[in-house]
């Protein structure tokens, strides 16, 4: 406090400019105080003296917020830490990177036309040839959604039915011992096989009315006999009943497995996909997990129809719906 007597002395008289002047001479020269260091004070920018009364916490968190805000006091751990904010610790932010894939992917170093295939973590990426040249046209593709039967002959006995649904085709039986129905394409696909080319044909099956008495061809074939032949040129799919079975001949000879897939009766998504490698094998699949491979008796002949024929050898009408065509040949 500053000391104001009451005495005629002008210079102590109270007054407001004595009172300031006294209280500003009394407080710049403070060592201890609001600038100072002193007990219950606030320690005077520039100071690291910390009241000795504040709680250990409490020095120790005034200490550091000085020394990270100081440059020069900043310290050679946070400075050269090679984990944290600046570095590339655990949960923390990593530096960026060196020259690496990331940029030589957008700038410089690769191949044209190939692929990158991922390494794992901090290793750059491997080059891979696009497959097929990434390119739709690669192969010769054909879809068939059923929109017409324009380009397909049906027929079979009395009280046969055949329509096209857009998203399928329905074929029927009459209720009759031995009648029958079919569908094929007018025209053959022509030069269809080249050795070594791969054809694909896949279809799913959405309905089957019975899995008893009743036999049902879908497949490729060099000719469409009514029944169909089991030793004319073809590679495709045999049902009886239930069985689902992987054919093809030769044009003399067949080959045919049982797939051990027994099919069902109803609605249903039965994906049948063949992959043929003239020459080499004729591989069976059915909802993508492969059943059978032959070798043997495969097709040679130019063109193919698409064929399909159910066969009802009961007396209760027989139905199926098959799902659109896709076809698929790799260019010669």
């Amino acid at each position: 406090m500053v000391d104001i007597e009451a005495t005629p002395d002008e210079t102590k008289k109270i007054t407001g400019a004595n009172v300031k002047s006294q209280v500003l001479a009394g407080h710049k020269d403070l060592t201890t105080g609001v600038h100072g260091v002193g007990a219950g004070t606030v320690a005077k920018v520039g100071d690291i003296a910390v009241d000795a009364n504040l709680s250990a916490a409490g020095q120790d968190a005034i200490t550091k917020r000085h020394t990270q805000n100081t440059d020069s006091d900043l310290s050679p751990a946070h400075k050269n830490a090679t984990t944290g904010v600046h570095g590339a610790g655990s949960s923390y932010i990593a530096l960026a990177p060196a020259a690496s894939h990331l940029v030589r992917t957008f700038t410089k170093g690769w191949t044209v036309d190939k692929f990158l295939k991922g390494a794992g973590v901090d290793a750059d990426p491997a080059e891979v040839d696009t497959p097929g040249g990434a390119d739709f046209f690669d192969k010769f593709r054909e879809f068939i959604p059923w929109v017409s039967l324009d380009g397909f002959v049906v027929g079979g006995d009395t009280g046969y039915g055949a329509a096209a649904y857009g998203a399928y085709l329905y074929m029927k039986t009459a209720a009759t011992a031995n009648y029958d129905v079919y569908c094929r394409s007018t025209g053959p696909w022509y030069n269809l096989l080249d050795s070594g080319k791969v054809i694909t044909f896949d279809f799913p099956l959405h309905n089957l009315s019975s899995i008893v008495e009743q036999t049902i061809w879908v497949r490729m074939a060099s000719g469409y006999d009514v029944p169909p032949s089991e030793t004319v040129a073809h590679f495709g799919w045999k049902i009886v009943n239930a069985d689902l079975y992987a054919s093809n001949a030769d044009g003399t000879t067949q080959t045919i497995t049982d797939t051990t897939v027994d099919l069902a009766t109803g609605d249903q998504r039965t994906r049948l996909k063949i992959v043929f490698t003239p020459g080499t094998d004729c591989k069976f699949y059915v909802n993508n997990v492969l059943k059978v491979t032959h070798t043997t008796n495969l097709p040679t002949a130019t063109n193919y129809y698409f064929h399909t024929h159910t066969l009802n050898t009961g007396t209760v009408l027989k139905g199926i719906v098959l799902g659109r065509l896709l076809f698929e040949k790799e260019y010669a």
